[in-house]
């Protein structure tokens, strides 16, 4: 900064007018006012940046899956029994109980139901056949029923028919008899219409109480019938 030095010109001007005087003593020199100029405080500012993080809330969402078991029932169609191929033996076994053959002889209805009926058959007519159904046991439930003189001959079956009762059973159009033929050990198929033809083993029992036979049955009616052997 610049400053003006005035001082000393003054005191000479003065000098001067007063005359020849002796000169007048300066004082001392008197050092001009100083001026203390305070160093410029800078301030400074300081900008904090607010950093603003956004947290995106996103809604978690469950889903529940419900799997429903799906049950398929699958219904068997109704079992066909046939004679297939006639035998002088017995016809296939179907009762669990062991030595109870064919189908048993409780069937649990008053219909015959579908199955293979051991029995009598003690009349027929054009479309059905009146039949004592019998029990034909072997061993061991035949055991029971055996004297010792039935066993020490060999018979080791047993043909129960305790109960009187007499069904009447349908016949199926087209049924057959398989009529036995003891000259060949064969069976002769005959239509049921045509049964029992002449000349045959039990051509004279049948039909009658003493007619034994096996019935198939299918749908309540009677589609077969074999002519049960005894030696």
């Amino acid at each position: 900064m610049r400053r003006s030095v005035w001082w000393p010109a003054l005191w000479f001007l003065v000098a001067s007018c007063t005359g020849g005087g002796a000169p007048t003593t300066l004082p001392a020199s008197t050092a001009p006012p100083s001026t203390t100029v305070a160093p410029a405080t800078t301030t400074t500012t300081a900008i904090t940046t607010t950093t603003t993080t956004s947290t995106t809330s996103t809604p978690t969402t469950t889903t529940t899956t419900t799997t429903t078991a799906s049950t398929t029932t699958t219904t068997s169609p109704d079992r066909v029994y046939l004679v297939g191929t006639p035998t002088l033996g017995l016809p296939e076994k179907v009762h669990p109980e062991p030595g109870v053959q064919g189908s048993g002889c409780s069937p649990g209805t008053d219909d015959l139901p579908a199955g293979i009926w051991f029995g009598y058959l003690v009349a027929k007519d054009d479309d059905s056949v009146t039949f004592d159904l019998a029990c034909y046991l072997t061993e061991p439930a035949s055991l029971p029923y055996l004297s010792d003189d039935e066993l020490d001959s060999g018979i080791t079956w047993h043909l129960k028919n305790d109960n009187p009762r007499r069904r009447e059973v349908p016949v199926a159009p087209g049924a057959v008899v398989y009529q036995l033929d003891l000259t060949t050990d064969e069976f002769v198929t005959v239509p049921f219409p045509a049964w029992p033809e002449p000349g045959r083993p039990y051509s004279g029992l049948c039909p009658g109480n003493g007619c034994p036979v096996w019935l198939f049955v299918n749908d309540s009616a009677v589609t077969e019938i074999m002519e049960a052997y005894f030696p």
